[in-house]
């Protein structure tokens, strides 16, 4: 009687297992077909919007105006101007910083272990 039981049990189990085989691969397909009509989809539009616009483009200028190039340079010089005035302003709190802490003096006495 105990071999019939487990004979049953083991060909439940190897019909599930091929259940679940069959719906693994069934379902894999349709998810990939799926995936084949989205990405079809996706080109299909973009296609057709690349068709519709009215082929005019705009590209980065490679040769600048001379205003262009002045412009920058007026930039360029106002920020390291800037930078230049809060280094300087840094290096003077440094100072009056180390100034304050010259007279300060650290306690080495074995008191405060």
């Amino acid at each position: 009687m105990a071999k019939k039981i487990g004979r049953l049990l083991a060909l439940t189990a190897v019909i599930g297992a091929a259940a679940g085989a069959y719906y693994y691969y069934k379902s894999k397909d349709d998810s990939l077909e799926d995936f084949e009509d989205d990405v079809n989809d996706d080109l299909e539009d973009f296609l057709k919007t690349e068709t519709d616009s009215d082929g005019k483009r705009e590209y980065v200028p490679l040769n600048f105006s001379k205003e262009t190039v002045e412009e920058a340079k007026e930039t360029i010089k106002k920020a390291g101007e800037s930078v230049e005035d809060a280094v300087a302003d840094t290096m003077h709190n440094i100072a009056d910083s180390d100034d304050k802490t010259e007279n300060f003096q650290f306690d080495d006495s074995d008191e405060n272990k």
